[in-house]
Order: structure tokens, then sequence, then C-alpha cells
């Protein structure tokens, strides 16, 4: 019987942390865990989630963002402008702070650094 059933998929946002990931960075935060920790505990949720990833046939397998302390981090670490993280918010309080995305202020006029900011074109300068 043929296959007739394909479809594509794209996935553009961030794997969900296994529950054993969040405990380990909650850890962390209240000082009761080190980096070696994190370290292993990352190492785990990315080898989990790309054996799923394959299990169920993805050509393209991501790392789930799990070493990124949030989504939009890529930003603000390759954009210069950008204030200190916000506290709190209505995400925050449903998610609780391990799963809400981090929140900051456009202080400046904001300036692209590093290599996934730069491109032809753009020399440093706002694009």
């Amino acid at each position: 019987m043929a296959d007739d059933l394909k479809y594509h998929i794209d996935h553009h946002a961030r794997l969900i942390p296994p529950a054993e990931l969040t405990a380990v960075h909650e850890a962390v935060a209240r000082g009761q865990a080190g980096e070696e920790e994190l370290r292993a505990a990352e190492d785990a949720a990315i080898t989990a989630a790309v054996k799923l990833q394959r299990r169920i046939g993805l050509s393209a397998l991501s790392d789930g963002e799990f070493r990124r302390p949030h989504r939009l981090s890529v930003v603000y670490d390759g954009v210069d402008g950008f204030g200190p993280p916000v506290p709190g918010g209505v995400l925050t309080e449903l998610l609780g702070p391990s799963l809400a995305p981090e929140r900051r202020v456009l202080l400046d006029q904001p300036i692209a650094r590093g290599r996934l900011t730069s491109w032809p074109g753009c020399n440093a300068r706002p694009c």
C-alpha cells in the first residue's frame, strides 16, 4: 500500500524541555547544583531529543535549543542596544520562570555584532 499521507513539517520554536532538565535549571538557580550537573542534564536531554526526532523520521534535527537560556538569546547575544532582563510578566506567572521567555527593552539604536547578524552589505551598522 502506498503512503499517501506525505506531509512537510517546519519546526521554528524551541522544544519543550524535559522535566529533568527544568529541575536541574531550578536547582542551579537555587545554588543546589553546579555547571557540571547542568551540562550533563543538557547533554542527556539533547541526546534524547535527537533520538526521538530520528525515530519519527525527521530529516532535519534540532538540539531543542536546550543550551540557550531562552529562544531570543540569539538575538540579545548578537545585537547591541538591549537593556537588562525585565523580570516578571504574565507569561512568567503562567509558565514559571524557567519556561517564560526573557524580555528586554531596546534602549538604543540596535547595532548588529557577531557572525549571526553579519551578511554582505551590512557592515556593523543597523540593517
